[in-house]
């Protein structure tokens, strides 16, 4: 049971990065991240945002930035 709130936490963050990170790409270079990136890279960036101390907001507007 505990494994599953783990499960449903870690979906509910994985959503709220995409979407903040498509709102930043959206309002920096007026494309959504998909246009930019592939799957496998948004997973990619997802898992090293998790090991990180910063909200989902701050890790996508520095990684939109950096682009």
């Amino acid at each position: 049971m505990n494994s599953n709130k783990s499960i449903e936490n870690k979906d509910s963050m994985r959503q709220e990065f995409i979407s903040q990170l498509s709102e930043a790409f959206l309002a920096t270079k007026g494309y959504g991240i998909y246009a930019y990136l592939n799957p496998v890279d948004v997973n990619n960036l997802f898992n090293q945002y998790i090991n990180l101390d910063i909200s989902a907001k701050d890790f996508a507007r520095r990684f939109v930035k950096s682009k």
